[in-house]
């Protein structure tokens, strides 16, 4: 069997804390990227309310003057 030197434990530690890291970056990332995709379907929708509350007094207003 053989040994392991001091330094080689460290790389070993070393390289499990490093995967802690990514593990928990790619956690972070992907909520983050949960979290836009959320904020993007709010704003998309408030967009198209704004819109479509546009589009009513431009089509009141028309049909005020000319009579639908």
């Amino acid at each position: 069997m053989e040994m392991m030197d001091i330094d080689d434990e460290e790389e070993v530690e070393s390289d499990s804390k490093g995967m802690e890291v990514n593990a928990s970056a790619a956690h972070i990332s992907s909520s983050v990227s949960r979290h836009n995709k959320m904020l993007a379907t709010e704003i998309t929708f408030r967009i198209r309310l704004v819109l479509n509350r546009i589009a009513a007094i431009v089509k009141h207003r028309h049909c005020s003057q000319d009579g639908c």
